[in-house]
């Protein structure tokens, strides 16, 4: 899990595995003592008998337990309940513990998967927002910079809705400390990206944005850019070759770009040099 939040569960052959010595002296105290409390019993029986058996072994044993028949009978039916109920008592707690672990087990793939998927939905936004700071919002960081966008092309750079978060926010906890609230900064950070270019693309009534809305938006999706690279390193030690599924959302964007080849390194390294670059990305 992954989740590796379940310590049992992180190494089940300590986890199903019972002290052994533990384990030998309950049954050594369950057996052993109520046999010698027989034996004494009626040995005391026997002894103290006006007319007590030849001590003849083991003839002596059949005459003390017909001498004290309703005693004897007893105590055996007390011993035989007594081993039923541990027996139960034993049975019982074997199918609890084998129950807890199967739980803890099934808790544990239900994290990693949600750590997988949320992981994948998070490395696609984060890549789009790297790729298209890259590609076009970059130059429009600089305070001189000028251009303009009409309204279905600023449309065009919002970013998508997530589904995986917006349906886990009861199971975010599960994830450890700090992923959750790393999560929350970048999705922050986006959802104020998406209204930032739908409140200028619908006052924009057919003109184009002017340079210092542009670069409202620029700033914007740079200030997605360090939540996102956040994010990305709380989540991926929770999931399995996190930095190829990284890869493939940056690689996918980048099989569209036009004007040269990608920059080179991996989606954080490019992340890190656009905050590098521009000086201005939160540390």
């Amino acid at each position: 899990m992954g989740l590796r939040m379940i310590d049992s569960v992180s190494d089940p052959n300590v986890a199903d595995q019972e002290p052994f010595l533990t384990a030998w002296m309950r049954a050594v105290l369950i057996i052993v003592v109520p046999i010698a409390l027989l034996c004494v019993i009626l040995v005391y029986g026997w002894g103290a008998s006006p007319r007590p058996c030849k001590v003849a072994f083991p003839m002596w044993i059949g005459c003390t337990l017909g001498k004290f028949e309703t005693l004897t009978s007893g105590v055996i039916a007390a011993f035989a309940a007594w081993f039923a109920g541990w027996a139960a008592l034993r049975s019982a707690r074997l199918q609890i513990n084998a129950q807890g672990k199967a739980e803890s087990r099934q808790a544990a793939i239900r994290v990693d998967n949600f750590a997988r998927a949320l992981h994948a939905e998070l490395a696609d936004l984060v890549a789009r927002c790297c790729f298209d700071t890259e590609v076009r919002w970059h130059t429009y960081l600089p305070a001189n910079a000028q251009g303009s966008l009409v309204e279905h092309e600023l449309r065009s750079f919002a970013p998508a809705q997530p589904t995986i978060f917006a349906n886990s926010s009861g199971d975010l906890a599960l994830l450890g400390e700090d992923a959750p609230l790393r999560l929350v900064q970048f999705y922050n950070s986006l959802t104020a990206l998406r209204r930032d270019i739908g409140d200028i693309a619908d006052g924009l009534t057919g003109n184009p944005a002017n340079p210092k809305l542009v670069r409202r938006v620029a700033q914007r999706f740079l200030f997605t850019l360090r939540p996102g690279l956040d994010a990305l390193r709380a989540l991926s030690p929770l999931v399995p070759n996190s930095e190829d599924v990284e890869r493939t959302a940056i690689g996918a964007y980048d099989a569209n770009r036009q004007g040269g080849p990608p920059p080179d390194g991996t989606l954080r390294d490019r992340i890190e040099r656009l905050l590098k670059s521009t000086n201005t990305g939160r540390q």
